[in-house]
């Protein structure tokens, strides 16, 4: 193993996904983490899974974060529509019409675009909505006019700080992260470079034609009603999906945001029901946002979960050319997760045995 000079290195386990800063159109996720969800690969037992995708999957993870900091790439994080409209004031579908410049208090130019709507999945309806756009060094918005076609816009009330265009100027802004605008197009573009994203669900599929979209934001819409709270989680998304290959271009892992809602819930509650110890892993983690007696007995019953994986830990000491051992531990990754989820619901319970050191100062 190469020894990095003064750095400490995990031979196994895996960092908590880290959330570093919260944006209206998402989360922002330090390049350095991934979900704890990836946490056991180091385990020898799993290279006894019987799933091929799942070991290339984990294996794929655990040479990323081998890597120095300065060599590794981001962790992809990408927003299923499920979760865009719910982080959403207004979405709907149209063509943009008309396009005009405003001025903003960086006295900079922006576009301001008009779209006749045709269907209005969240949001008061009206015939047509004026929105402002970031800038992106491109007129994006009188390309997605010249070209007309339709596309589907998610837009937030402006407050005139993320694009600062003053509210009076234009009520309503187009939801974008550090690359893209919420708009998704239906449609094949002539240009290179559109600026859109795709329409990614939370069952990990990528939806291009008009129909499957719609139907998708309904009942998207139909939940979000249901519980007004946005709040997210992510996911880590598996290799062998649509959404995974579509992707694949990203970098070492994909992770997918999707809405806190009931169906989240029954996907907690099935993965904590799982032959996958990464699936029960998880699925704790989804159930800390759901406070039940089903859910408290669910998570009380995998504080006896025997899976674990080895964690090893060196660092470099001065004069020595071989890393030294730290220590040596058994990690119970899943009895971990249920109960920092039963920690988060306010629920008492004993703590069950975490780790235990084979090797190291003790």
């Amino acid at each position: 193993m190469v020894a990095w000079p003064g750095a400490i290195q995990r031979k196994s386990g895996f960092d908590d996904l880290s959330c570093v800063g919260w944006k209206a159109s998402g989360f922002k996720v330090r390049h350095s983490a991934l979900s704890a969800t990836l946490r056991p690969l180091a385990s020898k037992r799993v290279l006894t899974m019987q799933s091929s995708s799942a070991i290339v999957r984990w294996l794929g993870c655990a040479i990323f974060l081998m890597l120095p900091a300065g060599a590794r790439a981001e962790c992809a994080l990408v927003e299923s529509i499920e979760w865009m409209l719910a982080a959403s004031d207004r979405v709907m579908v149209g063509k943009v019409v008309k396009v005009d410049k405003v001025i903003g208090s960086d006295q900079k130019e922006y576009e301001a675009a008009t779209v006749e709507v045709s269907k209005t999945f969240k949001g008061p309806d009206a015939n047509s909505v004026t929105f402002v756009l970031r800038d992106f060094d491109h007129a994006y918005a009188k390309q997605w006019m010249d070209e007309g076609i339709p596309l589907f816009f998610f837009l937030v009330k402006n407050d005139g700080k993320r694009i600062p265009v003053p509210t009076e100027k234009c009520a309503w802004g187009l939801r974008f992260d550090h690359k893209s605008h919420d708009a998704i197009l239906l449609g094949k573009s002539k240009h290179t470079w559109t600026r859109c994203v795709p329409a990614l669900t939370r069952e990990f599929d990528v939806l291009t034609d008009e129909a499957s979209i719609i139907k998708c934001l309904d009942q998207a819409a139909d939940l979000a009603e249901n519980d007004r709270r946005a709040r997210g989680h992510m996911l880590s998304v598996p290799s062998d999906t649509p959404l995974s290959k579509e992707l694949a271009r990203l970098g070492a892992g994909v992770v997918l945001v999707v809405p806190v809602d009931e169906k989240l819930e029954a996907l907690g509650r099935k993965r904590c029901q799982s032959a996958s110890p990464f699936d029960r892993q998880e699925g704790a983690k989804i159930l800390r946002h759901f406070k039940s007696d089903k859910n408290v007995e669910i998570l009380k019953g995998l504080l006896a979960d025997a899976r674990s994986s080895e964690e090893t830990l060196h660092r470099t000491a001065p004069g020595m050319i071989y890393l030294q051992l730290v220590y040596r531990k058994k990690i119970y990754y899943v009895r971990q997760a249920a109960y920092d989820a039963l920690q988060e619901l306010g629920v008492k319970v004993d703590k069950p045995i975490l780790e235990e050191q084979l090797e190291g100062p003790g």
